[in-house]
């Protein structure tokens, strides 16, 4: 007798998710190298009027993984949940959490389990607004960047079209020139990410709710009080911004407020933003208060700290 998985194309476990299955689905376009797996690099746009459109950029649900706590303390340790080591690319979560989250590319094209975040943007009058944050089902067009850039080349409507909105917020923020890459392909994702961080620091701003917001510059050197000059120096010199939970500008991209949200499966703080965009959605405490934010900004500048003394013990070897 054929298996649930087989009649259907979806795995067991989702099949016993009925809040999963009856999530909308949405079709994006997923651009990364070679085979994109992860749901943070799929975008979309739709003409709205011959004025606005209708920017939406796709991220793993991080909700799902939400009770599994000795995961997520393990990547808050790390500072990252996803990693190289020993030249193997490893995740923090379980073999199962990060098969659920839909990553597998079958998965994936059946309708991976996503949050969506949308907002309408006005290309002539640079301002954008009417932000939403739902719960959704993703398939995707999964392109590499070389495919995209052949496609960009050969003036293919959809990334052209993805081209032309990228660069519109990027000159309308002013964040153009802080976007440096020779693909064009790469600067399009970039751009998407870079401007979703910021749409969705500035509404979680409004709504309240405990943050991690990126800090870069004289706000972030002003919160390593504690370091020492030599230090300072050296966070100076590798450009490091910090996260906090008070809105703070990032002078790198010279947006204020600033956060990081869009690589939940590979960076901590943007998981702990996730998990907390999750309890939003669903109308519920936020998973991590502000005092909890507060102690993971200060873990995640220890961890800073420390490739600072790497980086200081690196210099020495060299020097002798």
């Amino acid at each position: 007798m054929p298996s649930a998985q087989a009649e259907t194309g979806y795995p067991a476990w989702m099949l016993s998710r009925s809040e999963l299955l009856s999530r909308p689905l949405e079709h994006a376009y997923a651009i990364d190298p070679h085979n994109p797996v992860e749901i943070d690099d799929a975008i979309k746009v739709e003409s709205l009027t011959a004025c606005e459109k209708r920017v939406s950029v796709f991220i793993s649900d991080i909700g799902l993984i939400k009770d599994e706590t000795r995961a997520i303390e393990k990547a808050r340790q790390k500072g990252w949940t996803r990693y190289y080591d020993d030249g193997e690319h490893t995740t923090m979560f379980e073999d199962e959490i990060w098969r659920n989250l839909g990553l597998d590319q079958r998965i994936h094209n059946l309708g991976a389990p996503a949050v969506k975040i949308a907002f309408s943007f006005m290309p002539e009058r640079g301002i954008y607004g009417d932000v939403e944050f739902s719960k959704v089902r993703l398939k995707t067009d999964c392109l590499s960047y070389k495919t995209a850039d052949r496609m960009i080349n050969n003036h293919h409507p959809v990334v052209t079209d993805l081209l032309t909105t990228s660069a519109e917020m990027a000159d309308n923020f002013n964040f153009s020139s802080a976007v440096k890459d020779s693909s064009q392909a790469k600067k399009l994702v970039a751009r998407f990410m870079v401007m979703t961080n910021f749409v969705v620091a500035e509404t979680i701003e409004l709504e309240g709710m405990p943050w991690l917001f990126r800090s870069h510059g004289l706000d972030a050197l002003k919160q390593c009080r504690m370091l020492s000059d030599d230090d300072r120096q050296i966070f100076i010199s590798m450009m490091k911004a910090i996260y906090q939970v008070d809105p703070s500008k990032h002078e790198g991209l010279g947006l204020a407020p600033y956060c990081h949200i869009t690589s939940g499966l590979r960076r901590f703080a943007d998981t702990a933003n996730a998990l907390n965009l999750d309890a939003l959605i669903e109308k519920k405490d936020p998973y991590y208060d502000y005092k909890e934010m507060n102690a993971i900004s200060e873990d995640i500048i220890t961890i800073y700290r420390k490739e600072i003394e790497r980086s200081k013990k690196a210099k020495l070897k060299q020097a002798a």
